[in-house]
């Protein structure tokens, strides 16, 4: 089963999924970090995961 993510920003379209979870968190931090100027903690881009 795929693991998804969706950006929780509002006006982001932003969206990654892969069959590793550690992919697709570290897709997310990466994305956060670089458009929205913050620093996820991995928990909190877990959180947002489907399929964990």
């Amino acid at each position: 089963m795929p693991y998804e993510y969706q950006c929780p920003v509002t006006d982001c379209d932003f969206a990654t999924q892969n069959n590793e979870q550690d992919d697709v968190v570290e897709a997310a931090q990466q994305h956060q970090r670089d458009r929205h100027g913050n620093t996820a903690t991995r928990d909190e881009v877990v959180e947002s995961v489907v399929g964990h």
